[in-house]
């Protein structure tokens, strides 16, 4: 299972993602006495999306953006649920591919060769963190979601069924990770629940309560609890 105080750090590392240029420098700095450091962040030039690249000791971080709420165009692209295939009957979200496919050519020069790698983010971030992990041939390195919507078929996600690599939390009612609603789509990697009551529950058995959590909600809080900052409360509680 991923160390607690490491998630909350991959957590703070998303919300750099959210802030812009000199912002996120100016910002980090804050959270360099918790490991983050060397941090860099690359926009496509249309402002749509966003990464940041930095360093927990060892590893290298790469941090993405979900999706703004005042960008209607990252609106759009979230909407863009074709699926599109990337080899031996693997499908993955055409938006989001289309996302990374814009993003990695910026950030690429920025990636250490030694290869580990440790690939995060919030919302639409989090597919993004999968897909460039599948790019990078997947190893040994680490995926930690927060929120995360579906984004493959199970042909893709199969290939972590043996990983214990891919961690993918979810807060509470959040809605987004019921998303999209569509035939074919999968999750991807162990379910990380943060219940209502302060738990953290990984285990599948406890999923008609996660499920009833989720529809016993009213929509306003299953909105809520997909904020990051929400995410970030819940996994404070855990220590």
């Amino acid at each position: 299972m991923i160390d607690i105080k490491l998630a909350i750090q991959l957590a703070r590392a998303c919300c750099l993602a959210y802030c812009d240029g000199a912002e996120a420098i100016q910002a980090s700095e804050h959270l360099e006495p918790s490991g983050l450091s060397d941090i860099k962040q690359f926009t496509t030039s249309d402002g749509r999306d966003s990464v940041i690249v930095g360093r927990i000791g060892e590893k290298t971080v790469v941090a993405f953006r979900g999706t703004v709420e005042s960008d209607v165009s990252d609106w759009l692209n979230d909407a863009d649920c074709e699926m599109v295939g990337i080899g031996d009957f693997r499908l993955v979200h055409a938006g989001f591919l289309n996302s990374l496919n814009a993003l990695y050519p910026l950030f690429k020069a920025s990636l250490t060769e030694d290869g580990d790698f440790i690939f995060t983010g919030h919302s639409k971030g989090g597919p993004l963190a999968g897909l460039m992990a599948h790019r990078c041939a997947i190893n040994d390195d680490l995926i930690v979601t927060f929120g995360s919507p579906k984004w493959c078929n199970q042909a893709l996600a199969d290939e972590w069924a043996e990983e214990n690599g891919y961690y993918r939390f979810e807060n509470g009612p959040d809605i987004v990770p019921h998303l999209p609603e569509l035939p074919g789509y999968v999750h991807v990697g162990q379910t990380c629940w943060l219940d209502p009551l302060g738990n953290l529950i990984t285990d599948d058995s406890e999923n008609a309560y996660r499920e009833l959590n989720f529809f016993g909600a009213m929509p306003s809080g299953q909105v809520e609890a997909h904020l990051l900052p929400n995410y970030l409360n819940a996994l404070q509680k855990l220590i």
